[in-house]
């Protein structure tokens, strides 16, 4: 096993002092010590002095050519920027050295940048500091009033309970709900004694689902334009083949039993090259139920062509029921219903997300857009989060479902803001839309970036969040990059990418001299080709 150590880490090793300490004999007169002992004694410290002057001294030049190489480093960053006329008012820069506190250049840093991805390290931080390590989103179970009584009278060899009234399944910040978390509410309402319930309903009401006024970009049905609401069960993606022939397609999806033969009356099939992704520019008009779908398609699409992947086909509600139906294949459909109930309401059980600092791990490494979304619409709750949206009261023996308030984008926004602010960190380059990045609203500038992040390197959670970030040439959105480069295991950086726009931002961990915040945002039409490249460029020389 490759063990790298940076500057940084020896010097942590440095700090770990070995002090030891002479073993006197007790029986010993320190008074009638000789003159040749005395002499000897003298002697020895002398050389030790002389010792641990030199010592300082080689540390003195030691640290002087770090100094030297450093100077030396930015003038060739400089140079290297210079070179580029695009970047002289669009890209933005700020490094910061941590282990000396000083701040080692800055150009535009004060400009406001589109920062594409790199603004989940804003969300992120933020929601460490003011939610916790340790907070978790839930799915709550509620029941009626009714079905709780029935439950606490029923006999514990009975059969199983059929409810009278809907189970609720409320969502409070979970952020990825998958299949195995309905395996879970099936094993929890049998180990509670609760036969599959016929009538269930979606509580969305903390993140309602909102469509997008238009498409974002031309991948409209890609994992990363998901828009999250409080019940987003594995992104709302499936696996899908769609097959063409000269005069019909075919579509299989995963949660449908059958393929589909689609009604192609307003599809032009064309002699096109098939290529991927074409599924993009179609639309799609579900009806029917996931029994009996039916499926019309509009727009053009290759005669003879075959594609296969992941995308958000099926109507949200079609993916719970079919999840549902894969764990009670004997039950009868599902009937969803859009709104909760207004009485009083019962808490079942409760699943738990998991902690936040395992979750901002998906959102750094990967990128994941829908999750950052509903962890910045979680910080519009932050004095309500944990057992402050329970009420106290027992009854049947179940506790009563507190009061939930809906989460607020622009009060996110604004708890956000707040928090940069008491940082003393200037906000007013800044612009909160969703908090993932994925937007044409949102602007920062590298300062607020790089100063958060000098902030957050001095928190004790920064080992969460460092441990969230990609590392070049190993993991995440960096796991290609820097490879058998000077960036690879030094760069810990959040990669940000939308069109014209290219950012890293993060820590740099070089092995001849301290940590570094490093911000890079490039806002130009060549951000996609000459940005990337020169922001490669400016880690490897730093990483050097």
């Amino acid at each position: 096993m490759l063990v790298r150590f940076s500057a940084f880490s020896l010097s942590a090793l440095l700090l770990v002092g070995c002090a030891t300490s002479a073993k006197l004999d007790p029986s010993s007169d320190t008074s009638t010590t000789t003159p040749a002992a005395t002499e000897a004694v003298a002697t020895t410290g002398a050389s030790g002095n002389a010792k641990a002057v030199a010592t300082e001294s080689q540390k003195r030049q030691a640290m002087q050519r770090v100094s030297n190489d450093s100077s030396e480093t930015i003038r060739q960053l400089k140079k290297s920027v210079a070179a580029k006329p695009w970047a002289k008012e669009h890209l933005a820069l700020y490094l910061y050295d941590l282990d000396k506190q000083s701040l080692l250049w800055q150009y535009n840093a004060t400009s406001a940048m589109r920062p594409a991805s790199v603004m989940k390290l804003v969300t992120t931080i933020t929601a460490l500091e003011l939610l916790g390590s340790q907070h978790r989103g839930r799915l709550e179970l509620l029941i009626s009033a009714a079905d709780a009584a029935a439950l606490q009278q029923r006999p514990a060899m009975a059969a199983l309970y059929k409810l009278k009234q809907p189970l609720i399944l409320r969502g409070i910040g979970h952020s990825a709900l998958e299949r195995r978390d309905l395996f879970a509410v099936h094993e929890e309402l049998t180990r509670l004694g609760v036969a599959a319930p016929e009538r269930v309903v979606l509580d969305r009401s903390w993140l309602p689902k909102n469509s997008p006024a238009a498409a974002f970009d031309e991948n409209p049905l890609s994992r990363y334009n998901v828009v999250p609401d409080a019940l987003l069960l594995e992104q709302n993606m499936q696996a899908y083949q769609l097959v063409s022939t000269n005069t019909s397609l075919q579509l299989r999806v995963t949660g449908l039993a059958e393929p589909i033969v689609a009604d192609t009356k307003n599809l032009q099939l064309v002699d096109e090259p098939c290529a991927a992704k074409q599924l993009q520019s179609l639309t799609w008009q579900w009806s029917g139920d996931i029994t009996a779908p039916k499926l019309a398609v509009a727009g053009r699409y290759p005669k003879r062509c075959t594609d296969a992947g992941y995308a958000q086909l099926l109507p949200a509600d079609w993916s719970w029921q079919a999840s549902w139906r894969a764990f009670w294949p004997d039950a009868k459909l599902v009937k969803l219903s859009p709104n909760a109930p207004q009485e009083r309401r019962y808490v079942l059980s409760t699943l738990v997300d998991e902690p936040l600092s395992v979750r901002i791990r998906s959102i750094n490494k990967y990128s994941d857009n829908a999750q950052a979304r509903l962890l910045f619409a979680d910080l519009s709750n932050v004095a309500e989060t944990g057992d402050k949206h329970a009420d106290t009261e027992l009854a049947f023996g179940f506790p009563a479902a507190g009061a939930m308030t809906p989460a607020d984008l622009q009060k996110s926004a604004s708890v956000i803001t707040q928090f940069l602010q008491q940082k003393r960190i200037d906000t007013k380059q800044l612009v909160l839309e969703n908090g993932s990045g994925l937007s044409r609203q949102e602007t920062l500038t590298a300062a607020l970036l790089g100063k958060l992040l000098q902030w957050q390197w001095a928190q004790p959670s920064r080992f969460d969040f460092i441990a969230s970030l990609p590392i070049g040439g190993v993991d995440g959105t960096l796991r290609k990059r820097f490879k058998n480069q000077p960036g690879a295991q030094c760069a810990f950086l959040k990669t940000g990418t939308l069109n014209n726009t290219t950012a890293l931002a993060g820590y740099l961990m070089p092995q001849n001299r301290g940590p570094l915040v490093f911000v890079a945002i490039v806002n130009d039409e060549a951000a996609a080709t000459e940005g990337v490249q020169q922001l490669n460029k400016l880690v490897n020389q730093l990483c050097q």
